[in-house]
């Protein structure tokens, strides 16, 4: 006996054995179909939620289509009733209309300006625009002659005014517009300015666009200038035009030799070799004739200028306190 219980122990515990991974395999079957049945949950109450969703919108439209036919039957009713004469006037067949609000002319006025407003400051900003155009256009005065002022010395520019008025003295009226004018154009001549870069390029870009036109035939020069432009190859010689002034030196009207300082009033003393001179009238992006029509609108300026500078300014007329002292 006691053998045969021996023997039966192994079979025991195999018999444990697929009890528990009997156990296991149903412990994983039962979880993945759990898994399965909240799914299954899951799409049955989604199906239940949009069965629910789309019976709502039929019913929804069923009432409409109901409403609907409710009131065309009344409509009809009501027009049978008109065509039989038991109602005189139904609001369902003929819809009593608002009266149209009459609005006043200021009320008008307003709408208009408030649904306009946006295009209304358009047209204001552009009519300012042009209005602003024409009047520069109009009140505009171009002058009759300019003078290029080619140099360093910004004091002789603070009194182009003066200038201006030498200038002015017998020009003619070459425009035409019954005002005689004269302006100064001025081109500060330097290695810092003709050389540097920068915003200080402009102004050998004006210099190279004065000697291209025909705009300014005088010119006031030094030798500071000089470097920048070709005197000997520009300039008229003004010694063999007017050999009567011991200042003229080829080309050059040296100011430094006649009256200018005291004429501008000048405190400092000009730059060296400081002169003025005539421009040759050699075509450029100017026409010969354009040129030639300048250069003689220069001469009598020029003359003009040299007995100016020959003789000694005026004095000053004296305020009425000075003359009492």
């Amino acid at each position: 006996m006691i053998m045969q219980d021996e023997k039966k122990l192994p079979s025991d515990a195999s018999a444990d054995t697929a009890e528990e991974a009997e156990q296991l395999k149903e412990q994983k079957i039962s979880a993945f179909q759990q898994t399965r049945m909240k799914e299954a949950q899951t799409r049955r109450a989604n199906e239940l939620a949009e069965r629910e969703r789309q019976a709502a919108a039929e019913e929804a439209a069923y009432q409409a289509r109901e409403e609907y036919a409710k009131l065309l039957n009344e409509d009809k009713i009501d027009l049978i009733r008109l065509k039989q004469g038991v109602i005189e006037d139904s609001d369902k067949v003929f819809p009593h209309k608002e009266p149209e609000k009459k609005y006043t002319v200021a009320e008008r006025i307003g709408n208009w300006l408030y649904h306009s407003k946006w295009w209304l400051g358009i047209a204001c900003f552009c009519v300012f625009i042009i209005g602003f155009l024409v009047y520069d256009h109009l009140t505009k005065v171009d002058p009759d002659l300019n003078l290029l002022l080619v140099s360093h010395n910004y004091e002789i520019y603070l009194n182009a005014e003066t200038l201006s008025d030498m200038l002015e003295k017998d020009c003619p009226d070459y425009n035409e517009d019954k005002k005689v004018l004269a302006s100064v154009v001025y081109v500060p001549a330097s290695k810092a300015t003709m050389e540097g870069g920068g915003y200080t390029a402009s102004y050998s870009t004006n210099l190279l666009v004065q000697m291209q036109s025909d705009m300014c035939m005088l010119m006031i020069c030094d030798e500071g200038s000089d470097a920048y432009l070709e005197p000997d190859n520009m300039f008229v010689n003004l010694a063999e035009l007017y050999p009567d002034y011991d200042f003229i030196d080829g080309y050059r009207v040296r100011l430094d030799q006649t009256s200018f300082s005291q004429w501008l009033g000048l405190k400092k003393n000009l730059n060296p070799g400081t002169y003025l001179a005539l421009r040759m009238p050699s075509p450029n992006m100017s026409g010969d004739e354009e040129m030639q029509a300048a250069y003689d609108k220069a001469i009598p300026v020029l003359e003009s200028l040299l007995e100016q500078l020959a003789s000694a300014p005026p004095a000053p007329e004296l305020s009425e306190t000075e003359s009492s002292t």
